[in-house]
């Protein structure tokens, strides 16, 4: 995976995960979907061999050209309280991303409204990116009782803020084109992706 500017990355197939950053997880689930591959410091890093596992984020200004003899800077451990739980916190993260998925669905009946395609693509990324920003926050909260809650109870407090808050959004963007009526009806059509369980 090749990123400009800085930017925390989840080396694919690995529980490296920051929870300083907790999009680097995110990311690094999101590219498990796609097709592409690490960056060179990434790989080079997976062929280092440690006795025990390691959960590890990648950060920085990371290019084709790092290396990580001159990076160590930017490796950094995870807190051992979230290592120790990583299947309770992977269960809130996949939450959080199942909930953005149903959003996506629910929003892409509007590219069947007649409208450019530009302009639809501009409303919906705007409703993801706020979904995401407004459920990255959520997680967290969620992730401070990572230590006292059971792993189902975490999920479904987890689901049930972030499906309350993809409700929300998508009811105030269906508010905010009532009166055009081809989005109206195509959001309306959207809604059952959105209660789908």
């Amino acid at each position: 995976m090749r990123e400009e500017g800085v930017f925390a990355v989840c080396a694919r197939d690995h529980h490296w995960q920051s929870w300083q950053e907790l999009s680097s997880c995110i990311i690094g689930k999101e590219t498990n979907k796609a097709t592409f591959a690490p960056a060179f410091i990434v790989r080079q890093f997976q062929h280092i061999k440690y006795q025990d596992q390691t959960n590890l984020l990648v950060g920085g200004n990371i290019a084709d050209q790092g290396s990580v003899t001159g990076r160590v800077y930017d490796l950094y451990s995870m807190p051992s309280s979230l290592s120790q739980r990583l299947s309770r916190v992977t269960q809130v993260i996949d939450a959080g991303l199942e909930q953005q998925e149903r959003l996506s669905l629910a929003l892409n009946k509007m590219f069947g409204a007649g409208y450019d395609k530009h302009f639809v693509s501009g409303i919906k990324d705007s409703i993801i990116q706020r979904f995401s920003a407004n459920a990255q926050q959520i997680i967290q909260q969620t992730l401070l009782d990572v230590e006292r809650k059971e792993a189902k109870a975490l999920r479904e407090q987890a689901v049930d803020e972030l499906q309350e808050e993809a409700r929300l959004l998508f009811l105030d963007t269906q508010r905010k084109y009532q009166h055009d009526l081809p989005l109206f009806k195509a959001l309306i059509k959207g809604e059952p992706a959105l209660y789908k369980t």
